[in-house]
């Protein structure tokens, strides 16, 4: 992004028309946006969707006693035929 980002500007510096000059301050907002949205996804990139505690707790409590936990999803399910 850096480096197409970089030849736009070389080739809005080299512009003469304002047509061209328009467009590529078109393109570079563009690109811009797109670089700020994909740095924004990269930072979320690896974060987990549930903290670690209440995934312990969950694995935990179902360690304890699987039984429970089949038996609730059964009853459940059974409600949904």
């Amino acid at each position: 992004m850096d480096r197409k980002t970089a030849q736009l500007v070389d080739r809005l510096v080299d512009a003469d028309s304002q047509t061209l000059i328009t467009a590529y301050e078109s393109r570079l907002q563009e690109m811009e946006d797109q670089k700020l949205f994909l740095s924004e996804k990269l930072a979320q990139t690896g974060q987990p969707t549930i903290p670690f505690q209440d995934a312990f707790r969950t694995a935990f409590d179902f360690l304890a006693n699987p039984w429970n936990l089949w038996v609730q999803v059964a009853l459940k399910t059974k409600g949904q035929c």
